[in-house]
């Protein structure tokens, strides 16, 4: 699947893919599919307990797997904090932006010429150790 035909696919509590997503889980599979990155699937039993989501990506072992970085390159996780804690893949595409995966709008790209007026705030940048 080609990065551009997940723009759209909707969210969903749970869900893995290929129709579906949560935030998590897409940024897996665009890792695993497009990246060569296999990361450890987190379960989250209460999408609405921003404190328990913080608590158990904090303390996954994936988080082992990743280190911040200053400027994106193609495909690291980017991380926000606000409105709720959430991930997505930075993508150097249109001018660069993130491809992320939202309750209300589902899978979208965001271009970074427009990020600020999305709402997310703050762009936390990770890369995998392995291209590094």
């Amino acid at each position: 699947m080609e990065l551009r035909q997940y723009i759209g696919k909707p969210w969903a509590e749970g869900a893995q893919g290929p129709d579906a997503f949560d935030c998590y889980a897409l940024v897996r599979e665009i890792q695993s599919k497009h990246f060569g990155i296999d990361m450890s699937q987190v379960c989250i039993p209460d999408y609405e307990d921003q404190d328990q989501i913080a608590e158990l990506m904090s303390g996954h072992i994936e988080t082992e797997n990743w280190v911040r970085v200053e400027k994106p390159q193609h495909g690291d996780v980017v991380f926000m904090r606000r409105p709720t804690r959430h991930y997505g893949v930075w993508l150097n595409i249109d001018g660069g932006g993130v491809l992320h995966c939202t309750k209300d709008l589902g899978v979208k790209f965001v271009k970074d010429s427009a990020w600020h007026a999305s709402g997310y705030g703050r762009k936390i940048y990770l890369r995998h150790r392995s291209k590094i």
